[in-house]
């Protein structure tokens, strides 16, 4: 699914300035060692936010490509996973647990519910309030989207190795359990 072919981090249109349909392949040796003009692809391709942004793009293609059949994106199968993990939850409450702000999570929420995916009930504490359940159909969606998600997974750190993979894993929770997006200026 995911192979590497070479180490050029630019294809040919992209040199000419096409973006092209595919996307580049990033050379992390020439990316440390080039120099961090503006003027410099290296800057770019070097930087940590292009490279999280690549590499996002490659986990997000290779989930998309392991669940197309079941028409479900990252944020809704990290929804149904939290809801199967704590049983229930509001919305507000499941937004701050998957990460995901109060917009995508409405959005999520929606199509989960359209699709008989989450049930929502009343809170027991005050009936006004709604909380949020897995369904049945939910949970069995949600077994075959692990099933095909771990192969997916493995496939992705494969190309790392066990070692190196285990430590982007270790670095990954690090930086999202400590590092806050700052605004301009």
């Amino acid at each position: 699914m995911l192979q590497h072919h070479g180490t050029n981090p630019m294809t040919e249109d992209a040199r000419r300035g096409r973006a092209g349909n595919s996307p580049q392949r990033v050379d992390a040796a020439a990316s440390r060692s080039a120099p961090r003009s503006l003027a410099s692809p290296g800057a770019l391709f070097g930087s940590p936010e292009f490279l999280f942004r690549r590499a996002h793009q490659l986990a997000v293609a290779a989930f998309s490509e392991s669940c197309r059949h079941l028409d479900l994106t990252p944020s809704q199968y990290a929804v149904l996973f939290m809801l199967r993990e704590v049983g229930d939850a509001s919305q507000n409450e499941l937004g701050r647990m998957v990460a995901l702000d109060r917009s995508t999570t409405s959005v999520v929420l929606r199509s989960l519910s359209e699709r008989r995916l989450v049930r929502e009930h009343a809170d027991p504490t005050d009936l006004r309030k709604k909380r949020l359940r897995l369904s049945d159909a939910g949970r069995l969606l949600l077994g075959e989207a692990e099933r095909l998600c771990a192969s997916s997974s493995r496939q992705l750190l494969d190309t790392l190795g066990q070692e190196k993979a285990a430590q982007l894993l270790d670095l990954l929770v690090e930086l999202s359990n400590g590092a806050r997006p700052q605004g301009p200026g």
